[in-house]
């Protein structure tokens, strides 16, 4: 499996500042966790039914979150590898939102869906 430590501490660092801001991103922060936690120990990223919606709206507010609120910084400081990077974890995200919508529409909640990356930036 390729290497996703950066992906991990991506989702970790958000899903640790989502928590302090009160409960009602309890689920987000779970679901971002979780995507870590499954990572992080090379697990499949198999996104149970009942949880592909949250899994969508989560991988949605990070990104938003990233683009928003910690690409200008990196940008500002000319940090060109660190661009590459977060720009993968932005677009990679988004598209795994897209495909767990897509899903859900299509089977009507009623199937689990299995994530895969694209392989990391150089």
């Amino acid at each position: 499996m390729a290497n996703y430590k950066f992906y991990i501490k991506h989702l970790r660092f958000i899903a640790q500042k989502l928590d302090k801001t009160g409960s009602e991103f309890k689920s987000t922060t779970s679901e971002l966790n979780k995507l870590a936690d499954k990572l992080d120990q090379n697990e499949d990223l198999v996104i149970e039914a009942n949880s592909i919606r949250i899994m969508a709206r989560a991988l949605a507010g990070f990104s938003g979150f990233l683009q928003e609120h910690i690409l200008p910084e990196v940008v500002a400081v000319n940090n060109q590898y660190g661009e590459k990077e977060l720009r993968w974890v932005i677009d990679t995200s988004m598209e795994l939102m897209a495909k767990l919508i897509s899903h859900a529409e299509i089977t009507n909640n009623s199937e689990n869906y299995t994530l895969e990356l694209p392989n990391p930036p150089d």
